[in-house]
């Protein structure tokens, strides 16, 4: 049964996902101010 594996890997992506997003997000906020 794969089913926990997967989830732990779309939550490990899910959360790099959204620091990438966020500091990006940081630097243009920065950059246009």
């Amino acid at each position: 049964m794969m089913v926990i594996p997967g989830l732990v890997m779309l939550l490990i992506l899910l959360t790099v996902i959204f620091r990438e997003v966020r500091v990006s997000f940081k630097a243009k906020t920065t950059s246009d101010t």
